[in-house]
């Protein structure tokens, strides 16, 4: 078993979907599966099949994902439970002002600066932004997702210019 933050769930999701669709599930669904302790990440070996799948035993989700790919056998294949971490790293920052080296944390943003950053969505990473769409309708929350989302796949906080 292995504990994640939101932020490396998301990295993992990146690198398994980097292949297309059919390797995970979307972000949300992963990470309330983490937040459940159903998500597994499996792992191939060198067979080309990695990905993310939900499930509650660790056998089963390795023969469906088997199942899913065609392939007859799982010899060295594994699929380790991944749960989601209480604590992050860090708090979800954002670089106001277009300043990476000063990120605000999402949580010391005045209403007005959120508000700002929604306005300037269009300037988001189009594939981080879409994962995250519908998971909650309170603007901080969902600018708190993006920004974790966006350090975690780009390795820097969002700037906002």
């Amino acid at each position: 078993m292995r504990t994640m933050t939101a932020a490396e769930i998301t990295a993992l999701h990146a690198a398994r979907t980097a292949k297309g669709g059919g390797y995970a599930p979307s972000l949300a669904e992963c990470l309330d599966a983490a937040r459940e302790g159903r998500l597994y990440d499996i792992d191939t070996q060198s067979a080309g099949y990695d990905g993310l799948e939900i499930g509650d035993d660790a056998d089963d989700v390795l023969a469906s994902w088997a199942d899913a790919c065609g392939c007859g056998s799982i010899r060295g294949w594994s699929a380790e439970r991944v749960e989601l971490s209480e604590e992050p790293a860090h708090e979800p920052r954002v670089a106001l002002h277009n300043d990476p080296s000063s990120p605000t944390c999402v949580s010391e943003m005045t209403d007005a600066e959120v508000a700002l950053c929604h306005r300037n969505a269009v300037l988001m990473d189009d594939e981080i932004r879409e994962q995250i769409n519908g998971r909650t309708d309170d603007d901080r929350e969902w600018l708190a997702l993006y920004a974790a989302a966006h350090e975690a796949v780009h390795g820097a906080p969002w700037c906002l210019p």
